[in-house]
C-alpha cells in the first residue's frame, strides 16, 4: 500500500496594477494520512495524521516583458496528532526572479497564466 495519503485544498487570488506591478496571495491546507508509524517512545504501531497550512502574499514588479522581480513573505504550520512529532510553525521570506517563457506567443495567454 501507499505509505501516506495526502488531501490538498489550494486558493490564490492576484491583482495586477498597471503594466508594472503585480501582487498574489495564495494559501494551502494539506491533510497527511499515514498508514502506520512505529512511536519510538513506546514502540506501539499508531495511524499518524500531519495537518499542515501555508499562506503567502507577494508583490512582483515587472521589469521587462515576463521578467518579474518578486518579494514574498509567509507563514507555515504543521501539527501532528502524535505529541512533539513534526510539530513546526516557519515564518518565511523570499526574494525572487523569475522569467515566463513564452516561445509561441500565445495571444496574452502567459499573462493570465502567471496567477495559476
Amino acid at each position: 500500500g501507499d505509505l501516506f495519503t495526502a488531501t490538498r485544498f489550494v486558493g490564490s487570488i492576484g491583482y495586477r496594477f498597471g503594466e508594472k506591478l503585480e501582487s498574489r496571495i495564495k494559501g494551502w491546507y494539506q491533510i497527511s494520512d499515514y498508514d502506520f508509524l512505529t512511536d519510538q517512545t513506546i514502540g506501539n504501531r499508531v495511524e499518524r495524521e500531519l495537518n499542515t497550512w501555508d499562506i503567502s502574499a507577494s508583490l512582483g514588479y515587472k521589469i521587462i516583458r515576463n521578467l518579474v522581480l518578486a518579494v514574498t513573505v509567509g507563514h507555515r504550520e504543521q501539527e501532528s496528532n502524535i505529541d512533539d512529532f513534526d510539530n513546526y510553525t516557519n515564518t518565511y521570506g523570499l526574494i525572487g526572479l523569475s522569467y515566463n517563457f513564452d516561445f509561441w506567443r500565445r495571444g496574452g495567454f502567459t499573462n493570465e497564466a502567471l496567477y495559476y
